[in-house]
């Protein structure tokens, strides 16, 4: 994670003035480090917009870009196909809200390690992915699987669609993503 003076070296006057919105000087710093890498990556300052469903994209490109931060880290992916990433700690404590997210068939699940923090990525990943806002995260997005030897979790939605994502662990988070 970069600090606020650390990015502003790095990003755009219009991203310093758009996170002035944000109290919190974490928000500020997670929303400015992943537009600070986005631009380093990319090696030029493109133009961040946000869609109806408030998924950033790049302006006038053809690339897609995924974003996730989670307390002191962020996770973006680029591709040329649609994408999306969601990172959480592998400690936090998801168990408060379980019952009003895990489904009967990914109670099953629950004896995989980290599986409480993985279903939960797949699912904030994968409704990223298809922006279809006529889908309820908790009850229309479910988790058939998790293979840790193969990095890969499946899910499939309510309308009969079945995706594959990818697992990495990294340091102490947990990262959900399709690139």
């Amino acid at each position: 994670m970069l600090s606020e003076e650390q990015c502003k070296e790095i990003v755009r006057a219009e991203d310093l003035a758009f996170v002035a919105q944000f109290p919190a000087k974490s928000r500020r710093e997670e929303i400015l480090t992943w537009r600070a890498l986005l631009y380093k990556k990319l090696a030029e300052r493109v133009v961040i917009e946000y869609d109806q469903n408030g998924a950033p994209y790049i302006l006038g490109s053809t690339l897609n870009i995924g974003v996730s931060h989670t307390k002191g880290c962020v996770a973006i992916v680029i591709s040329d196909s649609p994408c999306a990433v969601d990172i959480e700690n592998s400690g936090r404590d998801l168990s408060y809200a379980a019952t009003r997210f895990i489904t009967p068939q990914e109670n099953k699940l629950l004896s995989i390690p980290h599986a409480l923090t993985i279903i939960w990525c797949a699912k904030e990943c994968y409704y990223k992915l298809c922006r279809d806002t006529s889908l309820n995260i908790f009850t229309d997005i479910v988790v058939t699987s998790i293979d840790l030897q193969q990095n890969r979790v499946t899910v499939v939605d309510s309308k009969g669609r079945n995706t594959t994502l990818s697992i990495t662990f990294y340091d102490e988070y947990i990262v959900v993503y399709l690139a």
